[in-house]
Parts: C-alpha cells; structure tokens; sequence
C-alpha cells in the first residue's frame, strides 16, 4: 500500500510520498549494506577466503537488483513506492533477522546503521523471508552463484587504413563526420521513459553514426618517453544497437565500435578497428542480425575517408 503520511523505519522518520524521502531511503540502505560488508570483513581479519567473497558479492548484487526492480516495477500512484514501505525490520547486530508489519512492536532496538529500507530489502538474503518469494525477491544458492567460464574462439579481422595525413589531420576529420552524443541529454529520455524522445534525439544526432566517447592516451605514452599519439573513439547509434542486443546482451562487448587512431613519430598514421561483422560472429545468437554489416560499411566509409 502506498506511503502517504510520515512513518518511521527502523528508527527513522521521514515525510512520506517525496522524492527526497524515496531517495534517502535507497541511499540509507546502500549505507548500510557498506556497513554490513566492512564489518564481515574486520571480522575475517587479514584474509578472505573465496567463500565470503562471494557471499559479499551476492549481497551487493542482490540489493542492487531489488532496487532495480521496485523502481522499475513496484511504483504506486503518483510516482509513490509500495514495495515493503508499511512494514520494519529488526536486527541483531546489523543482520537483519525478519521482518515485521507496521502495527507490530520491535522487540529490541535497532542500531542507527540498519535503519530504514535496507533491512527490507537487506532481509532478501535470509531464509526467514521465504514469503518473499514471487514478489520480486530472490535468495541466490550456493550453486547459482558459481561462477562458470568458458572460452570460444571466432575468427577476428583487424581492419587497418594507413594514411600520409597526420594523427591530428585524421581525428579531426573523424570528429567532424561523426558529431558527439550527449550521453546526460539521452538518459533524460531514459528517464522518464520517453522512448520517442530517445529516438527522435539520436536521428537528430547520428549521421547515421555519432561519437559516444573518446579518449586521447599519446600525451601520458610521451611522459614514459613512448613517442606517439594516440586516441581511441566509441562509435555507435543508440537505436541501431536495438538490432545486437535484442539478440544478446553480451553486444555491449563491442557496441558501441572502439575506433583507435595512432601515429608513431616518423610514421604513417594508422587506423585499428576489429570488424564488426567478423567481431560479433563470436555469438552465434547474431547471426540472423544485419546490423554488424551495417557497422562493416557505414564506419569504414568515414574512415577511409578521414585518411585519405
């Protein structure tokens, strides 16, 4: 049920249904989680063992997936969160123990670091909140959390364009067909879930290309006395991507496309790029995707261009 008047968590009382009060929730609850953590870790003294370590990730991860998904899922009217907001929590020596409803009297005091909603969302990591479970929660096994890796080979192509231009000649040119996205401008759009507005502000941008980031290293080589530039650009389109990631997450490992340009003192300029239609026949999963050969065609016509 929707907070709509001032209610006290855990010791802290603040006035219901603001954005302030959603806010300092979540970051009371990152708090403390941090203070959990740091006190598991002075107990095991100077070293970790493999098993707390995980148990220390699960955690984080585990809260940050709960957080994502009240956000995302479990908003009340006008903007307002439900997801455990009528109840508390008690603690025993900042292990949250159960949880308890609004009515309900505490049985002990609550130190001031397990306040508010992170025992709530603390208390997913704990068997006494089995009733939890299907409401957004889940308790990782020891099982789900092994880590599992695996290696596969694919055939990369490294494309290479030299040019006589020098390195500045061609990172100018390539800045100036490829204008730069404003990543805080797009996350507005995010935001408020204005995927209209996420789309009409990339056309509005990309040609059909544009400049996510990029990042100039050949100053700090030359303070190693390593004579070169060197800079390196992420080049994508937001919408486009749609067409790699509806097939695997995993696309993020090159989309946006990493384009690096360098020059040695008394060398050609070079341009490096793995290929994307050769890069991403590592998922077969993309396969039936055309945007890898999009990629092929669209960046290597502005780099040759650049360079010659």
């Amino acid at each position: 049920m929707p907070v709509t008047t001032s209610q006290e968590y855990c010791g802290y009382v603040a006035p219901s249904g603001t954005a302030v009060h959603r806010i300092r929730l979540e970051v009371a609850a990152v708090r403390a989680l941090i203070d959990e953590i740091e006190r598991s870790v002075s107990e095991a003294g100077p070293r970790i063992d493999s098993s707390l370590e995980v148990q220390l990730l699960e955690q984080l991860s585990t809260l940050a997936r709960a957080i994502g998904r009240r956000s995302a899922s479990d908003a009340g009217p006008e903007g307002t969160s439900s997801a455990g907001f009528g109840g508390g929590c008690e603690s025993e020596r900042g292990r949250v123990v159960r949880l308890h409803g609004p009515h309900e009297q505490r049985s002990q005091p609550v130190p001031p670091h397990s306040d508010i909603h992170t025992s709530i969302w603390y208390s997913a990591f704990t068997s006494e909140n089995s009733h939890l479970k299907g409401k957004g929660y889940t308790q990782m096994s020891s099982t789900e959390s092994s880590a599992r890796s695996t290696r596969t080979k694919f055939d990369a192509v490294l494309l290479t364009i030299r040019s006589r231009r020098s390195f500045f000649e061609v990172t100018q040119a390539i800045e100036k067909a490829w204008p730069r996205f404003h990543i805080p401008k797009l996350m507005e759009y995010v935001t408020h879930g204005d995927r209209a507005g996420v789309e009409a502000y990339v056309d509005s941008v990309a040609r059909p290309l544009s400049i996510f980031w990029d990042f100039e290293q050949g100053s700090t080589m030359r303070l190693a006395g390593i004579p070169i530039e060197s800079k390196f650009y992420l080049i994508g389109n937001a919408v486009i991507a749609r067409g790699l990631f509806q097939y695997t997450g995993a696309a993020g490992l090159s989309a946006p496309v990493r384009v690096c340009v360098s020059q040695r003192d008394g060398e050609e300029t070079r341009i490096d790029m793995d290929l994307p239609s050769a890069f991403f026949g590592a998922f077969p999963e993309v396969r039936p995707s055309s945007v890898p050969a999009l990629l092929d065609a669209k960046i290597i016509e502005v780099l040759e261009q650049a360079a010659a």
